[in-house]
């Protein structure tokens, strides 16, 4: 019962008061802004200046505010309220105007309303009028203040200041796709030894290739600090021919720029020298439209993008404080899956395990995960040495008792077909451990669309790919800090949805058992994740996983507490039907979703 009190301490530790704690982003940013929450169960989070960084060996600080001044809503996903509605009340109810007199923008697929303060507007009075607006409607889940130095007039005439990237448009030749088996060998990827370690053969991949390019199509999105693909470039001349396309956001509206990493990331899945060319690939870039990080996954989800691969993260976490806990910018990617069932959100550990320099200057080392990688409902991916031991690279960052890292592969050297942006054709980092994990699960989707229909694809997903993942050769542990669940193989997270058992809206007193056959000698890994809310303490749910033997006797448990996960490995030790209880620990009066995954590895005879 100790280990259980521990649990519900660190969860109140981590539950900071909503509005009375505002964040502070930027290193050179020393004002603690402190404005005293009136409203009792205040679901208002406030953000400031940020800093991000690719999360390549070879990455480049870009220093930029997350979108303009301005206000996201977010909505739950259950809600079936018309948006323009709600803008309306919120226009002549709260802010006391006309929804003309508001600049705002609906995120019909994301379900948020963005509105953005413009010169002539008053922040605070638009957030104490927000705020008690977010603790009156029932259908709002969060409702974030961006208190940037960007103003919406700033963007207007950035937009007027900025030329437009041209490119090609989408793809619509309908290509017969002749000789497939010849056109595939053309492909010039050498990358397959570094696939192989997730179980992505050549074979495996030219398969899947075969059977998925005109079946179950599945859309992918890269969001990148810096930049989106050049889809004119050789790394998608294949795919533009035989596969389904590599694309980014040829709208007028956008001022996007070509970008060496989007390049490399997007090759990764789906290009010359990567895993799914079945896929449709977007590239976006971050902060291109006022509304920042909503635009862009708005943008995602009307474009049926499933699956977001992000390969940036924040700047010299060392000297960030704010993004070394549990913060907004980890919540806002936290809120925006809870509310979005068919999100699957990928994001890199991070290089900064170790001092590294950049343009002369030394960035301090910072082993743990940090910023968006706190997001506890994204999957974490770090990287480990292409090595016999299979041990965590110098500069992959690592979990903490505030986060930890879901799987891990292989961080390089990757190969590339254009250049990196340090200028070699080759490159190594978790932003290209990443993509791997990516394009893996989208291949994973494709073949199991029954499984991931039956309810929150991001815990289906992850679920999954911890229960097909396999232990590194330097450890006998189920979970590592170094190197989080272990490396996914692809026939085993394929195997772990098929064995999906997915349970609705559970309550505080939800329990179940599971019974799975075992033939002596075989190992089981099996998992239950769930969706985290980590700042309401009045939502925090915590589920057990406890394992008996056919004589009934207690075999194994996971109940950590601290993550919204477990886990259980073992080998049988005799043939027979082992139970498996699955129960929910707390008492919070709240419904939530809960995925149980397995797969079995047989003995070779």
């Amino acid at each position: 019962m100790k280990q259980k009190k521990l649990k519900y301490l660190f969860f109140s530790i981590l539950a900071m008061s909503s509005a009375t704690t505002m964040v502070i982003m930027g290193q050179n940013n020393k004002t603690l802004i402190n404005n005293l929450n009136t409203y009792e169960n205040s679901k208002f989070y406030e953000i400031t200046n940020n800093s991000i960084i690719s999360n390549s060996q070879d990455a480049i600080n870009i220093q930029k505010a997350v979108g303009v001044k301005r206000f996201d809503i977010i909505f739950k996903g259950s809600t079936d309220s018309d948006l323009k509605d709600k803008i309306k009340i919120i226009a002549e109810k709260y802010l006391k105007t006309k929804k003309e007199n508001l600049v705002y923008i609906i995120g019909d697929f994301l379900k948020t309303i963005s509105i953005a303060i413009t010169n002539s507007q008053d922040y605070d009075k638009f957030k104490e009028e927000l705020n008690k607006y977010g603790t009156e409607d029932e259908d709002v889940s969060s409702v974030f203040g961006f208190k940037t130095d960007y103003t919406h007039e700033d963007f207007i005439n950035k937009r007027k200041n900025e030329s437009v990237v041209t490119t090609t448009s989408i793809n619509t030749d309908n290509n017969p796709r002749f000789n497939l088996g010849v056109a595939f060998d053309y492909r010039g990827s050498d990358n397959y030894h570094l696939y192989n370690l997730v179980g992505l053969s050549k074979d495996i991949i030219f398969s899947h290739f075969k059977e998925y390019v005109n079946k179950n199509p599945i859309k992918v999105g890269i969001l990148e600090a810096k930049g989106v693909i050049n889809n004119d470039l050789s790394p998608f001349y294949w795919n533009k021919k035989y596969g389904n396309g590599a694309h980014w956001r040829n709208e007028f509206f956008y001022t996007e720029s070509y970008s060496n990493h989007a390049n490399n990331v997007g090759e990764i899945l789906v290009g010359q020298k990567g895993i799914n060319p079945t896929a449709t690939l977007w590239s976006v870039e971050l902060n291109t439209r006022w509304n920042g990080l909503a635009g862009e996954m708005n943008f995602f989800l009307g474009q049926g993008v499933k699956i977001v691969n992000n390969s940036w993260g924040v700047f010299d976490p060392k000297n960030n404080k704010e993004s070394q806990v549990y913060n907004n910018d980890s919540h806002y990617f936290d809120e925006l899956i809870k509310s979005n069932p068919e999100l699957v959100n990928f994001i890199s550990a991070g290089n900064n395990f170790e001092t590294w320099k950049k343009d002369g200057k030394l960035i301090e080392a910072y082993e743990p995960l940090a910023g968006i990688a706190l997001s506890k409902n994204s999957i974490v991916i770090g990287a480990i040495n292409n090595d016999y031991l299979q041990t965590k690279t110098n500069y992959s960052q690592i979990g903490s008792d505030k986060n930890y890292i879901t799987a891990v592969t292989s961080g390089g050297s990757y190969n590339f077909s254009t250049r990196t942006d340090d200028d070699f054709f080759s490159g190594s980092g978790t932003s290209f451990s990443t993509p791997v994990i990516t394009a893996l699960t989208s291949m994973v989707i494709q073949r199991n669309p029954y499984w991931f229909n039956l309810g929150h694809d991001s815990i289906i997903a992850k679920s999954a790919i911890i229960s097909g993942s396999v232990k590194p050769r330097y450890t006998n542990a189920v979970y590592t800090n170094e190197t989080g669940f272990g490396i996914p193989q692809f026939e085993f997270v394929d195997q772990a949805v098929k064995n999906l058992k997915y349970h609705k809206k559970t309550g505080p007193k939800f329990t179940t058992n599971h019974s799975i056959y075992l033939n002596k000698g075989d190992t089981i890994r099996a998992n239950i994740s769930w969706l985290a809310e980590v700042r309401n303490k009045q939502n925090i749910v915590d589920f057990d996983l406890k394992v008996y033997d056919p004589s009934n006797t207690l075999l194994t448990s996971s109940i950590l507490g601290e993550r919204n996960t477990e886990t259980v490995e073992f080998t049988a030790q005799k043939s027979g039907y082992y139970n498996f209880n699955l129960l929910r620990y707390d008492s919070n009066d709240i419904k939530r979703d809960l995925a149980f995954t397995y797969a079995i590895k047989r003995p070779k005879n």
